[in-house]
């Protein structure tokens, strides 16, 4: 698994990656409008992009929602570990290792997938 600077710095680049180039529902955009729009300072934004600064989870959630993507497609863990491990054991490790917010949004995300109910572009 990854280590947390690592971590950071991936989410960093595919959110900074997203702001420049646009999706098909929003626009490219500054680093200062997209802060505006996920409540960020925009000195934050700047440091998130650079994994140089920790995301909280409802950053994320709100960046997400701006792009119209699920957040997991800024997060580098999903495939690596969700390919090779069953939702249960995920689930127990996020817990175990003291993500239990993480695990709930795990749960929620595999369980929107498997009824079609995610919001993917």
């Amino acid at each position: 698994m990854m280590d947390d600077h690592d971590l950071y710095k991936v989410m960093g680049e595919r959110i900074r990656s997203l702001r420049k180039s646009g999706t098909r529902h929003r626009p490219r955009m500054t680093q200062a409008e997209l802060a505006e729009l996920a409540g960020l300072e925009r000195s934050a934004l700047t440091y998130i992009e650079k994994g140089q600064q920790k995301l909280p989870v409802h950053s994320l959630l709100r960046i997400a929602e701006v792009f119209s993507v699920s957040p997991w497609d800024l997060v580098p863990l999903r495939p690596s570990v969700g390919a090779n491990l069953g939702i249960g054991t995920v689930v127990e490790t996020l817990r175990r290792d003291g993500r239990p917010l993480v695990a709930a949004a795990y749960i929620d995300c595999v369980a929107g997938e498997e009824t079609g109910a995610t919001n993917k572009s």
